[in-house]
């Protein structure tokens, strides 16, 4: 609606998905680089990181007929709206921000923390109250934590 295109990220590591990043670019082809940076593609980013991505469980299915442990699912949308996968990458690459879109760094602190535990399941260990939190998508706003800054 908008004329751009938009690039989501849904990461998981175990069952544990992360909405992790909305990329807005007038190209096709979407990077951090090319990016389109307004309120309204902050706000949309900002609402996508908020909450489970629409498609965890669709995707999750997908992880375990890759058999994989961890894959970020980079898609988007076509005309139709049905969802277009570009990338199931099994090597996510994951960056904190240090300047104009620190606001997502909660969706990678989030990462991190799924990461962990997947670990921590698989090795058959508790997984600490702190990190259940940071996986959680239950309306806590942990981002305000001192202790996430980057």
């Amino acid at each position: 609606a908008d004329g751009l295109f938009h690039k989501y990220r849904y990461f998981a590591a175990g069952a544990v998905g992360v909405s992790q990043h909305l990329q807005v670019s007038a190209d096709w082809i979407t990077r951090g680089s090319n990016r389109v940076l307004t309120d309204a593609t902050r706000a949309a980013e900002l609402v996508y990181i908020a909450a489970p991505d629409p498609h965890h469980a669709r995707f999750q299915a997908a992880r375990a007929a890759l058999k994989l442990d961890m894959v970020a699912f980079d898609y988007g949308y076509d005309q139709a709206g049905e969802v277009v996968v570009w990338e199931a990458n099994p090597f996510a690459h994951i960056q904190f921000a240090r300047t104009t879109t620190t606001y997502r760094n909660v969706a990678l602190h989030r990462s991190v923390a799924a990461m962990l535990r997947l670990y921590l399941d698989t090795a058959g260990l508790p997984v600490p109250e702190v990190v259940a939190r940071l996986t959680a998508y239950d309306g806590t706003n942990w981002s305000a934590d001192p202790r996430l800054e980057s």
